[in-house]
C-alpha cells in the first residue's frame, strides 16, 4: 500500500515537473525572441485629438462625393461607429515638421536619420506590370508578398477574429488591391499564423516567408501587417487616429527589427531606410497619418528581404473603416516608393 501511493507521489512529482520545465522553456523562448509586440507609447507625447463628425461612405456615393478624393477607393457599406467602452482617441505622431523624421527606440544604436532620408532608395526601382487575365509576363514576376503574423487580429468592437473580411487579413487585401492596381504586382497571404498558437506565430510566419521567396525569388518585399494594441496609464484603449479631409483615419507605425539582439540581420538599416523614405512621404501630402518609427532589437523576420517592414496599421481602438483609410493611403505610398515615382 505504502509502495503503491508513493509510487502515484513520484509520478505526480515527475508530471508536474514536465509541466513546469516545457511552460519555462516557452516562456525562455517567448522573451529571447521578443516576440511580444506591445506599443512604444509615449504617455507624454501624446495629444488628444477633436473627433470629428463620421462620415459614412457606401456603395452608392460616386468617387467624387468622398472626402477622401485622392483615395479612389470606395467602402461598401461600412459605417464608422462610435466604441461603447472606455476608447480614448490620441494623435500619437508627435506632430513631426516637415522633413522630420521621428522614432522610439529600444536600442542602443543611433541611426543617422536624416542621411538615410537622403541617401539613395537601397532597393533597384522597378518598373510598372501590368497583367493581364490570363497572360503571363516574366516582367510581373511578384516584388512584394503581404503577410499576417498575428492574422486574427480585429477593430472595434472585437479584439480578435478568424473571419478574414473583419480582421486584419482584410486590410492586407485593400493594401494589396493598392498595390496590384498600381502596377506592383503583389501577392497576399492570408494565413492567419496565430491562430493555432499566438506564441509561435512569428516561428510559422517565417516558414511561410521563406516558401514564398523559395517560390518567388523576385519578391522584394515582405510587409507583415498587424493592428497595434495601445494601452493608457489608466487601462483605457487608446484609439490612434489623425483627421485627413475631415475623416477619421486610423495611424499607421512602421516597425524595424534589428539585429541588436544577436540576430542575423546586418543589413536592417536597409529596412529602415525604406521605413524612413515611407515616413517623409506619408507625413509630407498627409500631414501626422504616421507615427514615429519603432525600432525593436530583435529581427520580427524582417532579415530576409531588404524592403521586409513590420507595419501597424491603426489600433484595436480603430474601426474597420479607418484602418482602411490608412491602408489605401500607406499602400499608395509604397507604391510610390517602390517604382520611384515619389
Amino acid at each position: 500500500m505504502k509502495n503503491r501511493v508513493l509510487y502515484k507521489f513520484i509520478t505526480a512529482i515527475l508530471i508536474c515537473g514536465i509541466i513546469f520545465i516545457t511552460v519555462m522553456y516557452n516562456l525562455i523562448t517567448y522573451f529571447k525572441y521578443d516576440y511580444i509586440h506591445t506599443s512604444a507609447l509615449e504617455a507624454m507625447s501624446l495629444k488628444n485629438v477633436k473627433l470629428s463628425d463620421t462620415i459614412i461612405l457606401s456603395a452608392e456615393k460616386s468617387t467624387s462625393d468622398n472626402p477622401n478624393k485622392n483615395l479612389d477607393y470606395i467602402f461598401e457599406s461600412e459605417a464608422d461607429t462610435e466604441p461603447s467602452y472606455d476608447v480614448t482617441a490620441m494623435d500619437l505622431s508627435r506632430s513631426p515638421v516637415k522633413g522630420e523624421i521621428l522614432i522610439t527606440n529600444e536600442t542602443a544604436y543611433k541611426p543617422d536619420l536624416i542621411s538615410l532620408l537622403n541617401s539613395p532608395y537601397p532597393i533597384a526601382r522597378s518598373e510598372p506590370a501590368f497583367i493581364k487575365l490570363g497572360t503571363k509576363k516574366s516582367n510581373c514576376d511578384p516584388l512584394v508578398l503581404i503577410i499576417h503574423t498575428h492574422g486574427t487580429e480585429a477593430y472595434y468592437p472585437l479584439i480578435r477574429s478568424s473571419n478574414t473580411t473583419e480582421n486584419i487579413v482584410s486590410i492586407g487585401a485593400v493594401m494589396a488591391d493598392i498595390l496590384n492596381n498600381k502596377g506592383v504586382t503583389t501577392l497576399h497571404c492570408d494565413i492567419m499564423h496565430d491562430a493555432e498558437s499566438y506564441l509561435n506565430s512569428y516561428n510559422r510566419s517565417k516558414e511561410t516567408i521563406l516558401k514564398y521567396l523559395k517560390e518567388y525569388p523576385s519578391i522584394l518585399y515582405v510587409f507583415d501587417i498587424h493592428r497595434d494594441a495601445v494601452i493608457g496609464a489608466d487601462g483605457e484603449t487608446i484609439k490612434a487616429v489623425t483627421d485627413i479631409d475631415g475623416v477619421q483615419t486610423a495611424q499607421v507605425m512602421s516597425v524595424v527589427g534589428s539585429d541588436y539582439k544577436g540576430g542575423n540581420h546586418p543589413n536592417w538599416q536597409d529596412n529602415l531606410a525604406v521605413a524612413v523614405k515611407l515616413q517623409n512621404l506619408l507625413n509630407d501630402e498627409y500631414p501626422n497619418i504616421a507615427r514615429p518609427i519603432n525600432i525593436r532589437s530583435a529581427t520580427f523576420n524582417a532579415q530576409y528581404a531588404p524592403g521586409s517592414l513590420l507595419l501597424e496599421i491603426g489600433s484595436s481602438g480603430n474601426t474597420l473603416p479607418e484602418a482602411k483609410r490608412a491602408a489605401i493611403i500607406t499602400a499608395g505610398k509604397l507604391a510610390d516608393l517602390i517604382l520611384g515615382s515619389e
